[in-house]
């Protein structure tokens, strides 16, 4: 869904009436969901109460080898000028230009090690990817499909150049191996459209 909303109060309207979904997508056929809370439910979806649940609670992949869990935080700075973040829950109120840092976490719950794993994030419609990728070794798509090295860069206007961070759409993390109960973290910022 696109959002062309011209003030920040419409736009902050719009939020409250629909949910934001980034999937990840493992190797192997392991999902887990990452969602952006909105602060009023919705009929025909979850409701915040319920994503908020999910996202807090983590899932477990089909063989009940990984564990997954997804959290979103708003950027904000403390009262001593640092930055500080906030886990946006189902009272979070959004507006154009807030930041969210999205953290997910994978923990190997076997007994075996577990190697080579590929981690996908997509980025909702609804936000624009601002960077803070961590780890920094990684890959992005403007379609889904084509992977490069962070930064993407393309022919523009017959020279090759940078594309802009709001065009990406999906970031890739090769995880090498996790032992018994080894967690790997990754995680972006995006800012709401």
């Amino acid at each position: 869904m696109k959002f062309h909303a011209s003030t920040p109060a419409k736009l902050a309207s719009k939020l409250a009436s629909k949910t934001a979904i980034a999937s990840l997508m493992l190797a192997g056929g392991l999902s887990a969901q990452a969602m952006l809370p909105t602060p009023e439910p919705e009929m025909s979806n979850p409701s915040n109460a319920q994503n908020a649940a999910v996202m807090q609670q983590g899932q477990t992949n089909q063989a009940g080898k990984l564990t997954t869990k997804t959290v979103a935080a708003l950027v904000s700075v403390d009262a001593q000028g640092q930055p500080a973040l906030k886990p946006i829950d189902a009272n979070t109120r959004l507006r154009k230009g807030n930041v969210i840092e999205y953290h997910s976490y994978f923990t190997n719950s076997s007994s075996d090690r577990m190697r080579n794993m590929v981690v996908t994030m997509s980025i909702p419609e609804e936000v624009k990817l601002v960077g803070k990728l961590s780890p920094e070794t990684a890959y992005a798509s403007v379609d889904g499909q084509n992977f490069s090295h962070v930064p993407l860069r393309a022919r523009i206007d017959g020279q090759m150049q940078d594309v802009p961070l709001e065009f990406y759409k999906h970031v890739r993390w090769n995880i090498e191996g996790l032992g018994q109960n080894e967690t790997a973290v990754v995680k972006y910022r995006a800012v709401v459209r």
